[in-house]
């Protein structure tokens, strides 16, 4: 965990039988100078994998925009605040993943991250995720004090989610609960907890919207999860992959993206949006068509088609974000 030194850091070169008895791992020991490190802001984008971070806060990001379409009366300063203990749950949630993932192996295969880099030590990220985890409950229980006590429940499902997704204790992502945990977390959990906070009334929108944004996420995980399936399969990690195989995968990535699109068009139904509306539900249509065709047309997880979409995953995920606030609003 790199806790052996203080001017030394453990560069791993080599990593064969991950997660067996038989492991073995060459480290290349460099001393801490010779670690070459961007800048600071890229440093903290890079350790707390920021470019995630919408798979978290756009769904709040959404559910408060329908909120203040549908007229609904709400707390401004506790809307905003809720962001707060989000962020710091999601961050949590990579840092940890990161620290048990490199001691399993499974970034010392292919995800190249900060600990890997030697930019930081493992106990460090471990560190910094308890600690932002702690944090963000803090919070969320300040907010409890504001908000009716069946929000204490939540977010308890979500600390635990949070610190138990890829544990040695419990190992969610390894038990084949991956994709659960991600999409209730990022979806019907969030946005209900959400709704739960501001004390509104709990609308089939909602429910909707949950559904759409845990699909959404489960859907970038799944193409990580296609383009990480040897790696994965050989460190144990059990996912809708790994279990199924590629090219079973494919027709699952289908399923989870028909799932989009139509719990999409429904909130459009719902709240009773106009042609102008159902104009953005059509480009994210086409942005998640031309994801599927290059899912259909991977023969292999290294191919050029799935290391392209693989690339642009959050990209896509942010601009369907984007086209389902604006179809909302107009």
């Amino acid at each position: 965990d790199g806790t052996f030194s203080e001017s030394h850091r453990a560069i791993p070169t080599k990593s064969l039988n991950v997660n067996t008895r038989r492991e073995y791992v060459t480290f290349k020991i460099v001393p801490i100078e010779s670690v070459r490190r961007p800048n600071l802001i890229l440093l903290w984008w890079e350790t707390l994998r920021l470019s995630s971070i919408w798979l978290s806060l756009g769904p709040v990001f959404l559910a408060l925009v329908l909120l203040e379409v549908t007229g609904a009366n709400i707390n401004e300063f506790l809307a905003i605040l809720c962001f707060v203990p989000i962020f710091l749950l999601h961050t949590s949630m990579n840092l940890l993943n990161d620290y048990y993932d490199h001691l399993k192996g499974v970034d010392r295969l292919g995800s190249i991250h900060a600990i890997q880099k030697g930019w930081v030590r493992a106990k460090d990220l471990y560190n910094w995720g308890i600690s932002f985890l702690i944090i963000g409950v803090v919070v969320g229980l300040f907010i409890i004090f504001k908000a009716p006590a069946s929000l204490l429940p939540l977010i308890g499902f979500s600390a635990v989610g949070v610190l138990e997704f890829s544990s040695n204790r419990m190992g969610l992502k390894y038990l084949g609960l991956g994709e659960v945990t991600i999409f209730l977390l990022t979806g019907p959990l969030l946005v209900l907890g959400y709704a739960l906070a501001l004390s509104v009334p709990i609308k089939n929108e909602f429910l909707l919207l949950g559904v759409y944004a845990g699909l959404l996420a489960t859907f970038t995980i799944h193409v990580n999860n296609m383009r990480e399936v040897m790696n994965n399969c050989q460190a144990g990690v059990k996912n809708l992959v790994t279990i199924f195989g590629f090219d079973r995968a494919k027709p699952i990535a289908s399923i989870i993206l028909l799932g989009i699109v139509f719990s999409w068009w429904l909130v459009l139904f719902q709240i009773g949006k106009g042609p102008m509306a159902y104009g953005f539900w059509f480009l994210g249509f086409l942005l998640l068509k031309w994801a599927y065709f290059k899912i259909l047309w991977a023969r292999s997880n290294e191919s050029s088609h799935l290391s392209e979409l693989l690339n642009r995953r959050y990209q896509i995920h942010f601009l369907m974000i984007l086209f389902f606030g604006l179809s909302i609003i107009f």
